[in-house]
């Protein structure tokens, strides 16, 4: 949103013309009789509101069975958890704009701010949001930071629902070739909570308050899919905090709850979460941000989400 109130892009302009790769997208329709991907050109032009919204078409090709065959069908090794440029070049599930799943979006909008601003995403972010919020122990390189590296939680893991916790591998690598702005920033829940805190605050200098405003404001014309995943198989991963079937978006921030959920946050709430259970959320309305910092896999950990639950009943009480 910063790079939208410069001026350098617009929510809605072709971001083909700022990263070539983006120009000429595909769409994989499926797969004939000899497992060759169908693929047919997208015919829309890519958005930083599809970006930001996971309106794209971009999914995960690390858990996306459609795409994990299409990768496998061109003989290739890499797949999202490559943390690469070069993994960011998979075809789109649908024409942009037309539908919803959460994929690489976020990366790709990473990859926008770099070829924008000439900085690297740590360069940028560092600049423009932590060291102005005084967060001091965020950064998408932790091996630069020895200091921090002797503060890092293990990665727990739990196999079991309710069973106990062992120490897991890391979720990603300590060096990557590339900052992920989807994936893999290293922070602390002081730190984070000086974001959040900023934000419900309207922007605190790191944005204008309108462009906070736009943050909770509803973005998909037709939420289907989105309700889909999020009341779906995916609903313990995404959103248990909501009652099934309540009245959601998705915003350029997160996503949004339409009505009141009795006892807790209030109609237009943006929240996200994260594949090791941390969660977040901004209720305008109370004047309350939230999170619930944890590095536990594998995602929508019951313990966690219980323990999220009462947090917010208490918060609200």
């Amino acid at each position: 949103m910063q790079v939208v109130e410069k001026g350098m892009v617009g929510l809605d302009d072709d971001l083909g013309k700022v990263v070539p790769d983006l120009s000429d997208l595909q769409v994989l329709d499926g797969f004939d009789e000899n497992g060759k991907a169908i693929l047919t050109k997208a015919t829309k032009a890519l958005t930083l509101r599809h970006l930001l919204t996971h309106s794209s078409g971009f999914g995960y090709d690390s858990w996306d069975a459609d795409l994990i065959t299409w990768r496998q069908s061109i003989g290739s090794d890499i797949n999202s958890n490559s943390f690469s440029y070069e993994s960011l070049k998979i075809p789109l599930k649908f024409q942009p704009g037309e539908g919803w799943i959460y994929g690489i979006g976020l990366d790709w909008a990473g990859q926008i701010i770099q070829k924008l601003t000439g900085q690297s995403l740590e360069d940028y972010t560092q600049d423009h949001i932590f060291q102005p919020l005084g967060m001091t122990s965020t950064t998408f390189r932790i091996v630069d930071h020895p200091e921090l590296q002797s503060k890092r939680a293990d990665m727990g893991l739990r196999p079991e629902p309710y069973g106990p916790l062992t120490i897991g591998q890391a979720f990603k690598p300590d060096v990557t070739t590339m900052d992920c702005g989807g994936v893999g920033l290293y922070s602390t829940a002081k730190d984070y909570g000086r974001l959040l805190g900023a934000l419900l605050d309207g922007g605190d200098g790191i944005l204008k308050p309108d462009s906070v405003h736009q943050l909770y404001q509803p973005q998909l014309p037709d939420p289907k899919q989105l309700e889909e995943n999020f009341f779906g198989d995916f609903y313990p991963v995404f959103s248990p905090e909501y009652p099934k079937g309540s009245a959601i978006n998705y915003g350029l921030g997160g996503a949004l709850n339409l009505e009141d959920i009795p006892g807790k946050r209030r109609a237009g709430s943006v929240m996200w979460t994260g594949a090791t259970n941390p969660r977040w959320w901004l209720d305008p309305k109370a004047g309350i941000a939230a999170a619930l910092m944890v590095q536990v896999l594998p995602p929508a950990d019951t313990v966690v989400s219980e323990l999220y639950a009462e947090l917010e009943k208490a918060v609200y009480e």
